[in-house]
């Protein structure tokens, strides 16, 4: 009769163990959402790599993304990858075949520069010198330059944001909202810029 007694009581052990072990599990990767939240990507990549490695659902997509949306760092990425990917497969995370394909993503924005040059000229005609800024080189992609593979283009940015009337939220916030002034300035400036380009041509 003493037998099931010690069944009952190595069972007990190991679903004690078990909970623990997805309690940490669990606490690393909500304090790892939690960070993300914050904007602490650092210490975001930090709780994931922990989770992943207790085998934590979903840790592993969170690396991936704090990888590749530039969050965090890594010496290799394609290594880094190969390496979460295969750690979700290995807790069943992925349970049906795949195959992992990279794909380079929109080409390189490069603003033509006499077009760049067109469209600064006419911005200083329609806003003023002092409106008008010269941003720094940044890391950025965009569909757009899709057609400046095969025609002179450039990009530029419109302020759209108003303090005065709450209008501040960045790009890709949900309360994201533009003042809607910017879009007569829009108008004004590309409508004079083709304008130009045609008195330029005669």
């Amino acid at each position: 009769m003493k037998q099931p007694a010690k069944f009952i009581k190595t069972a007990l052990c190991g679903l004690m163990l078990g909970t623990v072990a997805l309690s940490a599990q669990a606490d690393s990767y909500d304090d790892g959402l939690m960070a993300f939240a914050v904007g602490n990507f650092a210490e975001a990549g930090q709780q994931f790599m922990i989770a992943a490695e207790q085998g934590s659902s979903g840790a592993e997509h969170m690396l991936m993304r704090l990888l590749t949306e530039g969050k965090i760092h890594t010496t290799d990425l394609d290594r880094d990858t190969l390496k979460w990917t295969q750690k979700a497969a290995k807790y069943g995370i992925m349970a049906i075949p795949s195959m992992l394909v990279f794909k380079s993503g929109a080409p390189v924005g490069i603003n033509d520069r006499d077009v760049s040059s067109s469209l600064r000229r006419t911005s200083v005609e329609v806003v003023g010198e002092e409106n008008v800024k010269d941003l720094p080189f940044i890391m950025g992609s965009e569909d757009f330059y899709y057609f400046t593979q095969q025609r002179p283009g450039a990009m530029m940015r419109f302020g759209c944001a108003s303090e005065e009337d709450g209008i501040n939220h960045p790009l890709h916030s949900p309360d994201f909202d533009i003042h809607e002034d910017v879009l007569e300035v829009g108008v004004d400036v590309l409508y004079r810029a083709v304008e130009n380009f045609f008195k330029v041509k005669e």
